[in-house]
């Protein structure tokens, strides 16, 4: 796992700026029928690698950079094509609709300034930039847990609509208080959709959790502690180290697989 430089942070930037040009267009595209269900799962799993906890490997981000950007192109050109035909002009573009991904890391770096999450807090009101970031953060965390859901088999085409519509829109950097609290609250209510799906797919997997006396101190010897909410990926440690005298810890986070 890779640490945290200011360049994986600038690079991370453009990969969010990329996902909120998808989103234009996977949203734009429901009103012609347009659906890409690889897209809208693929996605929120793109987003949740932006968070603050997960591996920042260079590489990686620009690797999901630019499937973006492919799916961004994608779509958009399934769009176009979809609004000729019903003789239908389209709405104003947001610049991260049509802007062009630099192919060279270097380029990548001197383009970040543009696609920061911050972009243009010299001159926005700070109460508008801090409630943006708040609902692009809101929206990130809810990203992660669609994607834990996803790998249990839940998904909703309802919540990836919603998904899409809000990060859209959160990337034509919007300027009212009062519609970016009412979009804080709106990605608030969303993850108690994505929470229903995601507890359907670990009861469904695993079981109603039940009160169970498990042993919490210490053992000697080799460990690995498991922290997140993903049950998969514990599930799957815990397979991979049966017989081989390795403990398995878990945190306050995992809390409920000890049940």
């Amino acid at each position: 796992m890779c640490g945290k430089t200011s360049d994986v942070s600038d690079l991370q930037d453009i990969l969010v700026y990329t996902l909120q040009g998808v989103s234009f267009w996977a949203e734009l595209g429901r009103e012609y029928g347009i659906i890409d269900s690889e897209i809208d799962e693929w996605a929120p799993k793109a987003f949740f690698s932006t968070l603050t906890n997960v591996n920042f490997d260079e590489d990686r981000i620009i690797e999901f950079s630019n499937t973006a950007y492919k799916f961004k192109v994608r779509l958009e050109e399934k769009v176009r094509a979809a609004a000729v035909l019903a003789d239908k002009a389209l709405p104003e573009l947001s610049p991260a609709a049509i802007f062009e991904l630099p192919t060279d890391r270097e380029s990548l770096l001197k383009f970040a300034p543009l696609a920061a999450v911050n972009r243009g807090h010299e001159t926005v009101d700070p109460d508008v930039m801090g409630l943006r970031l708040l609902c692009l953060y809101g929206l990130k965390g809810a990203a992660a847990y669609m994607e834990h859901a996803r790998i249990l088999n839940q998904t909703s085409v309802e919540i990836f609509t919603e998904y899409h519509q809000i990060m859209a829109w959160l990337g034509t950097e919007p300027q009212d208080l009062q519609a970016l609290l009412e979009c804080s609250m709106q990605i608030g209510m969303m993850n108690y959709k994505i929470m229903e799906i995601l507890d359907r797919g670990e009861t469904l997997t695993y079981g109603h959790p039940a009160p169970t006396q498990v042993n919490v101190k210490t053992k000697k010897g080799k460990c690995i502690l498991v922290s997140g909410h993903d049950l998969h990926d514990l599930e799957k440690i815990l397979q991979q180290t049966v017989g081989k005298d390795i403990n398995v810890y878990t945190n306050g986070e995992m809390l409920p697989a000890h049940g």
